[in-house]
Formats: structure tokens, C-alpha cells, sequence
């Protein structure tokens, strides 16, 4: 089985904290965001994970690298130009990831 975690956007609403940092990236209680959603997955099963991130931002790519060390494969999927995710996720019936 494989998800699909969003992790696009701009943070807008959590400035000025995002003005540094990726809003998936913000600690809480001594771990990332994005962080808790993996490991959550990995506990159900899910192995396999493709992220929808900024196409412009390396830093999730650089936090969690291919996820070796969570015990799960990343994909990283970059959003085009659009504030939304939906048209990345409309189209993922296209992208296969291995």
C-alpha cells in the first residue's frame, strides 16, 4: 500500500515563524511535523510514500532524505505553480512511483 502526504504550500498563516523554516519542518514536542505523518504511516504498514512538496524547497528532501532511516521509501513529488495541491493529486493516477 502507498500514501500520499501534502506537504506544499507557503506557510502564509504561520508567519513569522515560516519566514525561516517550512512549515512541515516546525518541531513539536522534539519532533518535525512532517515527522509524526511518517511515522504514522510506517506503524500502519505503509512503506512506501510520496511527498507533494514545493518544487523550489530542498529542505524536506533534506530533512528526511530517501527514509532509510524511518524504515520507509520517499518519493518526493514536486507542486507545480498553483497554490493548491489538487492538481498534483488529480494527476497521480499518472505517477507511479517505484
Amino acid at each position: 500500500m502507498k500514501a500520499l502526504i501534502t506537504a506544499g504550500g507557503h506557510g502564509t498563516r504561520l508567519r513569522p515563524i515560516t519566514h525561516t523554516q517550512n512549515k512541515h519542518l516546525i518541531p513539536i514536542a522534539n519532533k518535525l511535523m512532517l515527522q509524526f505523518a511518517l511515522e504514522f504511516a510506517q506503524e500502519a504498514g505503509i512503506i512506501d510514500v510520496g511527498i507533494v512538496i514545493n518544487s523550489n524547497d530542498e529542505s524536506i528532501k533534506n530533512a528526511f532524505g530517501d527514509g532509510t532511516d524511518l524504515g520507509i521509501q520517499l518519493t518526493y513529488i514536486p507542486q507545480d505553480k498553483t497554490p493548491w495541491p489538487s492538481p498534483c493529486c488529480k494527476n497521480i493516477g499518472i505517477i507511479h512511483w517505484e
